[in-house]
């Protein structure tokens, strides 16, 4: 097969992991019976859990998120009874965040879930050597390279 047809197969491969990987972020999956949460409020859920003092403006920065998506997905997992918020000191606009009982128990479903997963994961990629695993790590950053430049491309074309 010549080059630029096996690229292009790359390519086409890639967007379907793509488009897995997108389902797989927003699909809502059932942790405990009644209750179904997406990847990103368990991300913030684990979070919580993984910091000393969990403000808002700490969790926003260590997920690379904005405040208001924080403050957005901390309501609805209060909602589900996951997590409270308390007012830190005095200042109204500075609030710490903690896991229920319930949240602990997300919280420690999803790790083991998490477990199980890297143990899949090292049974998949075993027949993969060092040098494969680097080669994968390099076609990813080739695509985020030719992902970020799609941008570039359509506002060039607009100028012309």
């Amino acid at each position: 097969m010549d080059r630029e047809k096996l690229v292009h197969q790359y390519f086409n491969e890639r967007e379907k992991t793509t488009v897995e990987y997108y389902r797989y972020l927003t699909k809502p999956r059932e942790y405990i019976p009644g209750l179904t949460l997406y990847m990103s409020e368990l991300e913030l859920l684990n979070a919580i859990r993984d910091s000393e003092v969990p403000a808002i403006s700490d969790l926003a920065q260590k997920l690379s998120i904005t405040h208001g998506a924080v403050s957005q997905t901390v309501t609805r997992l209060m909602k589900k009874g996951l997590v409270i918020r308390e007012q830190n000191g005095n200042d109204r606009r500075f609030n710490n965040v903690s896991l229920t009982e319930l949240g602990v128990q997300v919280s420690d479903i999803d790790k083991h879930i998490r477990n199980l997963l890297k143990q899949e994961v090292s049974k998949i990629s075993a027949h993969l050597t060092e040098q494969d695993i680097l080669m994968i790590m390099d076609s990813d950053r080739a695509m985020r390279k030719v992902l970020s430049v799609y941008d570039d491309i359509i506002k060039d074309i607009h100028k012309k």
